[in-house]
C-alpha cells in the first residue's frame, strides 16, 4: 500500500510538471501563448490594464555573427532584465523568438511607461562578453510598444495596439518606447 501511494504521488508530480512545462518557455521561464491565454481568463479585462510589446532590436545579426547558443544567452538575458522590473501579479510571456510581451496588471500606460523605460536602460546598459573569446557582444536594445485597455472587450485589441505601438517604434530608429491610443 506504501509503494502504490508512492507511486501515485510520483505520477501527480510528474503531471503537474508536464502542466507547467506546456504552458511555459524552457529558454526564460516566462509564459508560452497558451500559457498566457490561459492566466488572461483570470483577468478582468474591464479593469485598467497596461501592455509592452517588446522586441530585441536586430537580433538576426546576433544569431548571424555569434551563433544561436549566443543568441540564447542574449534572450535570457533580456527576459532577466524585464523579470527584474515586473510585479509577481503581471504577466511575462516569450511571444515569440525574439519578442516578449508583458500585460501589466491594474497600472495605467504612464505607470507601464515608466517600467518600460527602465527595461530598455537596463538592457541597452548590458555589458555581454563571449566566455570563449572574452569579446564584448555589441550593445544589445530593445524597442517597446506600450498600449493601455480601454472598452477593449478582447485581450486581442490591447495586444494589437501595443504591437502597433512596437513597429512605431522600430520605424522612429529603434530602442525607443512608443505608446499609443
Amino acid at each position: 500500500m506504501n509503494k502504490t501511494n508512492n507511486e501515485i504521488s510520483e505520477l501527480k508530480s510528474k503531471l503537474s510538471k508536464a502542466k507547467q512545462d506546456a504552458i511555459s518557455d524552457s529558454l526564460t521561464g516566462f509564459l508560452n501563448r497558451r500559457g498566457y491565454e490561459q492566466k488572461l481568463t483570470d483577468i478582468d479585462i474591464r479593469e485598467t490594464h497596461s501592455s509592452l510589446m517588446i522586441d530585441i532590436d536586430h537580433f538576426k545579426r546576433i544569431n548571424d555573427n555569434f551563433g544561436h547558443l549566443i543568441g540564447d544567452k542574449v534572450i535570457q538575458k533580456v527576459a532577466l532584465s524585464i523579470k527584474n522590473h515586473i510585479s509577481d501579479i503581471d504577466i511575462a510571456v516569450r511571444y515569440g523568438g525574439e519578442e516578449f510581451m508583458v500585460i501589466i496588471v491594474n497600472k495605467p500606460i504612464n505607470e507601464a511607461k515608466n517600467i518600460a523605460e527602465q527595461i530598455r536602460l537596463t538592457i541597452n546598459n548590458l555589458k555581454l562578453k563571449q566566455k570563449n573569446s572574452d569579446n564584448f557582444l555589441p550593445q544589445i536594445s530593445v524597442s517597446i510598444g506600450i498600449a493601455e485597455t480601454k472598452h477593449d472587450k478582447h485581450w486581442q485589441d490591447l495586444i494589437q495596439r501595443a504591437d502597433k505601438a512596437l513597429y512605431e517604434a522600430q520605424l522612429s530608429g529603434r530602442n525607443l518606447t512608443k505608446t499609443t491610443v
